[in-house]
């Protein structure tokens, strides 16, 4: 891949996820205002069992479809094929069970039965939700960048337009977010759906490919359903214990974080995991190595300072983005969120990718076991007292096991180098930095002026004695 092409891919993936991630915050600055804490609270909670069926049922498909995409490419329209039947087929037999069980249960729990219709539309939605993911990660890996682009932006901003449209005609319905949710998802997936299969009948259904699907990627649906015990157990103990509209202001603090933090370290992984992925099939262990290394090291540079700086700026971060009815706890919220999803940007996308690479993903799963039982265990005891930042401590520490863990094991299959010059020169950049904004502070110089500086002063001095692992990581594709 040449400089030029790799340029090209950035720019279409920067662009597009700064765009949606640009609707997603002016969302939440919007339906923090247009709407009660609980009518956000069960958004997100119909959100979350939602992400909880597609990583039982999907998500290991998905990642498997990924990961063989190079070994099969020479065969790509039985490649295709075998990959959507087989998501087909998933998706009936989730629809199948789901009859069953609400027969089964029928004889038993008639409160269950009362909200059947609740529990089905959790499952189209996820149907609808894996479908699109599918669509995205096959025209990520096939590098069709314009498309995965246009996704990447279509999507959020039909979530935007439906629920502002139901809004605005019905005003009083509490499931507009939910709706939007669904109907977002299906819309994007319908052009994707056929662009992508369009040729599937010059193809078969190939069981070998289907067997290696399932032996790499079923393992994995252990390691997801203990990922989504850390990443969504503490919302849900916040719903049981204080209800929808905890959940609501906690949810709204977290996915704004989330929307700052996590969309560059996407946009990181997207551009450099395909070459990667390349690297390893072809055998060239070492410059993966190299890759994986200066990877993590640009990381270190890049999202440090973005976590401290929006721990600094928190109180006018959330002034700016959250409605007041959701600001309660963001001084303290958001200062802490901001490390949490620092400590899993550097686990999930530098050394969970070693255990993916190497197939060793049963690693991965006692990993994250040890750290959702560790999670359940804070989140009882730390959020009845503590409630919403009982929740963030218990997710914090769980993840610092988890990376601890995951560094250990590691190293064992592959060894990521930190460079500690780029790492000591960012703490230095840094103190300079916090150390300016101190001072204006002390003045009473206004914070826009101190983000300003902060900014800046990192940036200089970034750019003038770290330049070279920027400029590595560019003439790497040369």
């Amino acid at each position: 891949m040449s400089l030029s092409a790799i340029k090209n891919k950035s720019f279409i993936y920067l662009f597009s996820k700064v765009f949606a991630a640009t609707i997603n915050l002016f969302s939440i600055y919007l339906f923090t205002r247009l709407f009660k804490p609980n009518v956000y609270g069960d958004y997100l909670l119909f959100s979350s069992y939602v992400i909880f069926i597609c990583s039982i049922v999907f998500w290991w498909h998905r990642l498997s479809v990924f990961r063989y995409y190079h070994k099969y490419k020479k065969n790509y329209n039985t490649y295709i094929k075998t990959s959507y039947l087989s998501f087909y087929g998933l998706s009936i037999l989730l629809l199948f069970l789901f009859i069953i069980f609400i027969i089964f249960l029928s004889f038993y729990q008639s409160s269950f039965i009362e909200k059947k219709y609740y529990f089905l539309v959790i499952i189209i939605a996820s149907i609808f939700r894996s479908n699109f993911d599918l669509n995205q990660n096959l025209l990520n890996i096939n590098k069709d960048d314009y498309f995965y682009g246009t996704n990447v932006i279509i999507r959020p901003l039909l979530f935007f337009g439906i629920c502002l449209s139901i809004h605005f005609f019905h005003s009083e319905n509490n499931y507009v977010l939910i709706i939007g949710f669904i109907v977002s998802f299906f819309i994007s997936s319908i052009y994707p759906n056929y662009y992508l299969q369009r040729n599937i009948k010059g193809g078969v259904f190939d069981r070998n490919i289907y067997k290696k699907f399932i032996l790499y990627g079923l393992p994995l649906t252990g390691l997801f359903v203990f990922d989504y015990i850390l990443a969504f157990s503490d919302r849900l103990l916040i719903g049981y214990f204080f209800g929808s509209e905890m959940v609501g202001v906690y949810g709204a603090n977290y996915d704004l974080v989330k929307q700052i933090v996590l969309f560059l370290m996407i946009i990181q992984g997207l551009i450099i995991y395909p070459e990667i992925n390349k690297l390893f099939e072809d055998g060239r262990l070492d410059e993966v190595n190299k890759l994986m290394s200066i990877n993590l090291n640009l990381f270190i540079s890049l999202f440090l300072p973005l976590a401290i700086f929006i721990a600094m700026f928190s109180d006018f971060i959330s002034s700016v983005f959250i409605g007041e009815r959701f600001t309660q706890s963001s001084g303290l919220l958001i200062p802490l969120l901001s490390i949490v999803f620092f400590i899993l940007g550097i686990k999930i996308y530098h050394f969970d990718y070693i255990f993916h690479l190497k197939e060793k993903t049963k690693i991965s799963m006692k990993i994250l076991l040890i750290g959702s039982l560790i999670n359940i265990f804070l989140n009882l005891l730390l959020v009845p007292n503590y409630k919403l930042i009982g929740a963030v401590l218990s997710t914090m520490i769980a993840y610092i096991f988890c990376l601890f863990l995951s560094i250990i094991f590691g190293k064992k299959y592959m060894l990521i180098k930190l460079d500690y010059n780029v790492f000591f020169r960012t703490i230095i950049f840094l103190f300079f930095s916090i150390s300016i904004c101190f001072l204006f502070s002390y003045f009473n110089i206004q914070i826009i002026f101190q983000i300003i500086v902060y900014i800046l002063t990192y940036s200089f001095l970034t750019f003038y004695y770290n330049f070279d692992t920027i400029k590595w990581f560019l003439n790497r594709f040369n």
